[in-house]
C-alpha cells in the first residue's frame, strides 16, 4: 500500500481530514521514527550484533536504498550515549582523528568550500560524521546518510563519499532568505539543537552560523551567490 492510499484511507475514516495529500509530507517521513524503534531491537540482540538494517519506510523515496547504520549512530543520534562512549581518537599526523569502537569507521571533520574566491563554506565535525556513518564491513565503500529532515528524494541516498554528503547539505539543507541572509536547518535527532552540539557548520561571507528561532541562521553580510 503506498502512502498515499494509507492516507487516503485514514480520510475516509475521518481520522485525517485535510485532503491536500501532497501538503501532508511529514507524515511520509517516518524514517527517523523508525530508527529509534530500533533501539529497541538493539537492546533486545546479543552484544557482539555490529549493525540493523534499517526497515523500510512507507514513502517510495525511502526504497531508493536500505541503509545499514552502525548501533554507535543510533546510539548516539537518540543521546544515549556521549561521544567517548562510541568513538576514541586515533594518533594520526595533523588532522584530528576518531574510530568508531563499533565498527571501526575512520571520522574526521570534513569541509566543502562553497567558492573558489572565498573562504565560504560549510562543515561537518566528527560527532555529525558519527551520527551520519553507516557500518563499515570488509572492502564496502564508507557510507554516510542524511541527519536532517527528510524533504527531498536525495534525502534518503547513501552517500558513498564525505564530499558527496556535504553536497547534500549545500543543495537541500542550506537555504537563502531574501534581505536576511541564510538558513539552515536543525539536525533531525534527539541530541542537543545548538550550535556547539549540532555537529557541522555553516560560514558565508565571514559570518558564522548562529542559533535561530526554528533552525540555525548565518546573518546576511555581502551579496553571496552559490555557484
Amino acid at each position: 500500500m503506498t502512502m498515499e492510499s494509507q492516507l487516503r484511507h485514514l480520510s475516509v475514516q475521518r481520522v485525517i481530514r485535510n485532503q491536500d495529500f501532497s501538503g501532508l509530507s511529514e507524515m511520509a517521513d517516518q524514517s527517523q521514527s523508525l530508527t529509534w524503534q530500533n533501539l529497541q531491537l538493539i537492546q533486545a540482540q546479543p552484544h557482539n550484533s555490529s549493525a540493523l538494517p534499517l526497515p523500510l519506510a512507507q514513502s517510495p523515496a525511502s526504497c531508493l536504498n536500505v541503509h545499514t547504520i552502525c548501533e554507535n549512530a543510533l546510539l548516539y543520534s537518540s543521546n544515549s550515549r556521549r561521544f567517548h562512549q562510541v568513538a576514541h581518537k586515533i594518533p594520526t599526523r595533523g588532522q584530528t582523528a576518531y574510530c568508531c569502537t563499533r565498527c571501526d569507521m575512520r571520522i574526521t571533520q570534513t569541509s566543502l568550500r562553497l567558492s573558489k574566491t572565498t573562504q565560504d563554506r560549510v562543515w561537518i565535525g566528527p560527532s555529525g560524521m558519527l551520527k551520519a556513518h553507516c557500518m563499515l564491513r570488509g572492502s564496502e565503500a564508507p557510507g554516510w546518510t542524511c541527519i536532517w529532515k527528510k524533504i527531498s528524494r536525495e534525502c534518503y541516498l547513501r552517500f558513498d563519499g564525505e564530499r558527496d554528503l556535504l553536497k547534500h547539505v549545500k543543495s537541500c539543507h542550506l537555504n537563502k532568505v531574501e534581505g536576511r541572509g541564510w538558513e539552515v536547518e536543525w539536525p533531525n535527532d534527539a541530541r542537543e539543537r545548538s550550535v556547539g552540539k549540532c555537529g557541522f557548520g555553516v560560514v558565508i561571507g565571514g559570518k558564522e552560523m548562529l542559533e535561530g528561532d526554528g533552525c540555525f541562521v548565518v546573518p546576511r553580510s555581502v551579496v553571496f551567490e552559490l555557484p
